[in-house]
């Protein structure tokens, strides 16, 4: 059996084909079929954020092609689904003009989320009212990383847990 994904722009969709011929790996088209639906949906969502930031950035496309230094044909490529086509740098210069980062054009988060950032401000400040005593920053460092995973994990930690952490360390 041999499947062929491939896109035809013209309605934005993936189109598996599959023939039963012989082979010695077997492929499940539907299996295929679902992971280019995926693929599909994938690039959707970024072309409609790319779109989306853009519209509330007050940029036309051709603003953003010239900012980009690519034509306006390539960002309405790209709106319209046709990812694939868009360079590293052209990514990045994207990102930068729209106020983003590539993470966030292509997977919809930012690096770090205000939860992360909390959690971990919180495992400073339980670490540092702990410990009192001299302790390496190596070793400092170490039981703050193992309290932000018990904080991140729903634990709570009082000092005696930073303490016991401390001489297990």
């Amino acid at each position: 059996m041999i499947c062929v994904a491939h896109t035809r722009s013209t309605d934005k969709q993936f189109h598996v084909t599959c023939n039963q011929q012989q082979s010695d790996t077997s492929f499940d088209c539907d299996a295929v079929r679902d992971y280019a639906k995926l693929g599909t949906m994938k690039m959707t969502s970024i072309a409609k954020r790319l779109s989306k930031l853009r519209t509330k950035k007050g940029l036309n496309q051709s603003q953003l092609a010239r900012t980009v230094g690519v034509t306006r044909a390539a960002v309405s490529r790209w709106e319209q689904g046709d990812i694939d086509s868009i360079l590293a740098r052209n990514a990045i210069r994207v990102a930068h003009a729209l106020g983003t980062s590539v993470e966030f054009l292509f997977t919809g988060r930012h690096c770090i989320d205000q939860t992360d950032l909390d959690a971990l401000s919180r495992s400073i400040k339980i670490v540092d009212q702990a410990l009192t005593d001299n302790i390496s920053s190596t070793g400092k460092a170490t039981i703050t990383s193992l309290v932000y995973q018990l904080i991140i994990n729903g634990e709570t930690v009082s000092k005696t847990k930073v303490r016991q952490l401390k001489a297990a360390a």
